[in-house]
């Protein structure tokens, strides 16, 4: 575990990598992950550390994994890499997001959300398993809903759309009807919040425009 920080960072610029140490029955495989907006490889690195000695600490098994904010390690020992598997967890966090005003129009919008960024991920290569945006879903509150979703790169991108399908099915039973809410797995988690929680930095892409059923437009501003 401890050669995963400084190999995410050596590895390549998607900061993500898969690694292996020991031989036979003691070999143990290890995987790391940061968040697809993260760009300073110090932040990475150190999310990484921390999260690997949270992860020794706490866990005794012989397959564990943590989430934290910016970055997700696992380690086993089996080799797991590129065996897309869909295990959702549900934060406890969820249950504290105030609930939404009104919560079918605002599932309606979310869901068109977090699909289409979903297909972005998946099947744009430039995205990278990686994808945000935001679309607006009260003109007179001038709300938004910032949607993030993201896949492992080991896997590929049917499978990643699938995981990203199952979390989705999750964070609507879960959480549609809610001002936020996350759905982590092994492979992908997804995220929304009605604040700016993802890196914005970069340019825009084309808008996207969601029809309701009086006939007005809202745009989906997709973030590279």
């Amino acid at each position: 575990m401890e050669t995963l920080s400084s190999n995410i960072v050596a590895s390549n610029t998607s900061f993500f990598n898969n690694t292996s140490t020991g031989e036979g029955l003691d070999e143990v495989y290890g995987q790391a992950l940061c968040r697809g907006d993260i760009t300073n490889s110090t932040v990475c690195k150190e999310c990484i550390e921390k999260a690997s000695k949270d992860l020794m600490n706490r866990c005794k098994s012989e397959d564990a994994m943590i989430w934290y904010d910016l970055c997700q390690v696992r380690y086993s020992f089996q080799m797991f890499f590129s065996n897309a598997v869909y295990t959702g967890k549900y934060p406890k966090q969820n249950d504290l997001e105030k609930r939404v005003s009104d919560p079918t129009s605002f599932q309606q919008v979310l869901t068109y959300l977090m699909n289409n960024i979903s297909n972005e991920a998946a099947f744009n290569p430039a995205k990278n398993m990686f994808a945000t945006a935001d679309i607006e879903f009260s003109k007179k509150k001038k709300a938004r809903i910032y949607g993030l979703v993201e896949c492992t790169k080991d896997i590929s991108d049917t499978d990643c759309r699938s995981c990203l399908s199952s979390a989705i099915t999750e964070l609507n039973a879960c959480c549609s009807y809610r001002e936020g809410g996350i759905i982590v797995s092994r492979n992908c988690n997804v995220r929304f919040d009605l604040s700016e929680f993802f890196n914005a930095s970069s340019s825009a892409a084309p808008l996207l425009i969601f029809p309701t059923s009086r006939g007005n437009k809202r745009l989906l501003n997709l973030k590279n």
